[in-house]
């Protein structure tokens, strides 16, 4: 019987697969590779992208604040009794660490008050900045802002405080005299800034960067102008 000899086009030998297989399994791991790096990128430029204008608003929040700052006059000012009565309802107080954070807490008044209730009422508020860690599975810190109007400082309820800014590494403040002088802290009621209130308060802002927590942070700083202060008051020694 005649047989008709074997042709190349008839089928595939078992290496010429086996080739084939090897090869789309290299390319496909090219491309999945190219394809996992690309949503990181992604994902880290979101990340970044959202941390920017965090970390804009804040400052330009802090910044509004502090240029409606508002004080009590040296003509009308009279230094405390003790440390523990007779306080300055206007007083301007930074802490250079607040509690288990470790971080900076800054309180003040300024005619810049949010309404977030909605009830139209405006006046001086009490602003409170502090920092505490994030209670979600985030790294860093987050910045909250309490403001309180000062008709309603004493009653007994919680003031909510707004989350400002989160994925914070580290916060501070320096607040500056006179003469130019700078402090970590600084506390209006006290003998120690001779019972007057700073002239100018910088600040510096750092959140975590696309490399993470253990990456180089972003870094903001801006500094701050106060239209209205308070200088030493007239036979405090």
């Amino acid at each position: 019987m005649y047989r008709p000899p074997h042709s190349p086009s008839a089928g595939f030998t078992l290496v010429e697969i086996l080739l084939a297989v090897t090869i789309f399994a290299v390319v496909s791991s090219i491309l999945f590779g190219s394809y996992t790096k690309t949503l990181d990128n992604v994902e880290a430029t979101d990340r970044s992208i959202h941390g920017y204008a965090q970390a804009k608003a804040c400052l330009e929040r802090m910044t509004a604040d502090l240029t409606s700052l508002a004080v009590t006059d040296k003509t009308t000012y009279k230094p405390p009794a003790t440390s523990l009565s007779d306080n300055d309802p206007w007083r301007f107080e930074g802490l250079e660490r607040d509690g288990a954070a470790d971080m900076p807490r800054l309180k003040f008044s300024s005619r810049a008050h949010v309404d977030l209730a909605g009830d139209g009422r405006e006046g001086v508020a009490e602003i409170v900045y502090s920092a505490e860690k994030d209670a979600g599975d985030r790294p860093g810190y987050v910045i909250r802002r309490r403001d309180t109007l000062m008709a309603d400082l004493f009653e007994d309820k919680d003031r909510p405080a707004p989350i400002l800014c989160d994925a914070v590494k580290s916060l501070r403040f320096l607040y500056y005299d006179a003469d130019g002088n700078e402090a970590d802290s600084w506390d209006s009621d006290s003998d120690g800034s001779g019972y007057a209130t700073p002239r100018r308060v910088a600040i510096f802002l750092d959140i975590i960067g696309p490399g993470g927590p253990d990456g180089p942070p972003v870094h903001f700083e801006t500094q701050v102008e106060l239209p209205v202060y308070r200088d030493k008051p007239e036979g405090v020694s």
